[in-house]
């Protein structure tokens, strides 16, 4: 079996389909933007959600927090959309404030992220990143052990 390079990961695409509020002039939307004068915030400070949803079903390898000011964030990844299928895969992790967090996720398969942030005041994020090996690739790269491991959706 051959091993994946961070090198080889593609910067998935995503869509963020769920948040749990903001402020007027600091939409979610920024988060899509690498502009650092662009941010999502929101005012309150614990315990706010976002909701992504992958462009296509990968091995998820990592996720960046370009981070401002959120202090703690909790990820948790799903193959469904279904709150009893997501499955922790980091709990309670420290974010230092103007500094990107890479949170890894070891390859599991993801086609949903839900990012929990815990802390923070304000709670404000410039831009995550996901980077992982979509399905196809993995299995034509990685071979059958892999390809035995996918879940398959209905």
């Amino acid at each position: 079996m051959q091993k994946v390079n961070s090198s080889e990961l593609s910067n998935l695409t995503y869509k963020i389909i769920k948040c749990s509020g903001s402020l007027p002039d600091h939409s979610y939307r920024a988060i899509y933007s690498e502009n650092k004068e662009e941010y999502w915030s929101v005012n309150s400070g614990v315990h706010h959600q976002l909701t992504i949803k992958l462009s296509q079903p990968v091995l998820l390898g990592y996720v960046d927090i370009n981070n401002r000011s959120a202090s703690q964030v909790q990820l948790s990844i799903s193959m469904t959309n279904s709150p009893n299928d997501y499955i922790k895969v980091a709990n309670d992790i420290k974010l230092l404030h103007e500094r990107v967090k890479r949170l890894n996720v070891n390859f599991l398969p993801c086609l949903y992220i839900k990012i929990r942030f815990q802390r923070g005041r304000p709670i404000s994020i410039y831009h995550l990143s996901m980077y992982g090996i979509n399905f196809d690739e993995a299995s034509d790269r990685l071979g059958a052990p892999v390809t035995n491991l996918l879940i398959r959706r209905p």
